[in-house]
């Protein structure tokens, strides 16, 4: 009897330990920072010496365009790239995807196992923290080389957003994060 009390205990403390980091993963894991995914031509961005804008064909631009236009065209002249309206070597396109998401409610788990002549089970209560809803924002930044009409860079981010319509600063700061990735313009050429 001593014996099964002191191997509860023990037990009882290595199940609390390990359910410490645990906790601590799921809690630090629900506010990672959203990742940028970076694809590139095998021959890169090499020519581009000048940026332009890649237009919507005469569509009016709204204000997520503008938005977007001068967060790129700003952050690549800060990186020692030509601004050029005119014959630019590449050109800066977008896409940009909503998707609302609507969580569940409140879900129950149970669970069993055993081996080694052991047996345990438990039960799991799940409930949606900060609300559930909002809307999933998907934005990539395209680098075209206009001279060969080919896609050289390109860039995407994903964030979860409280509305399907992103503020200004969130427009911006994803710019920001996407052409973090993008090279400063080389001083030899």
């Amino acid at each position: 009897m001593n014996t099964m009390l002191r191997n509860a205990a023990l037990y009882g403390r290595k199940g609390l330990l390990a359910a410490i980091p645990l906790a601590l993963l799921v809690i630090t894991g629900c506010t990672a920072p959203a990742k940028v995914i970076v694809t590139q031509a095998p021959q890169g961005q090499a020519g581009c010496t000048s940026f332009g804008w890649r237009a919507d064909g005469g569509q009016p631009a709204s204000f997520m365009d503008q938005w977007i236009r001068a967060e790129s065209l700003s952050i690549l002249e800060a990186k020692g790239y030509t601004i050029a309206d005119e014959n630019p070597a590449c050109a800066v396109s977008y896409a940009l995807s909503i998707q609302s998401r609507r969580g569940g409610g409140t879900s129950v788990g149970l669970g069993a196992g055993g081996g080694s002549g052991n047996f345990g089970g438990g039960m799991g209560i799940s409930m949606p923290m900060g609300g559930s809803r909002g809307d999933a924002v998907s934005m990539t930044l395209n680098i075209v080389d206009t001279g060969r009409r080919a896609q050289v860079w390109g860039a995407s981010l994903d964030r979860a957003l409280p509305s399907a319509t992103p503020q200004e600063i969130e427009v911006r700061m994803a710019v920001q994060r996407i052409l973090a990735e993008f090279p400063v313009q080389s001083l030899n050429r």
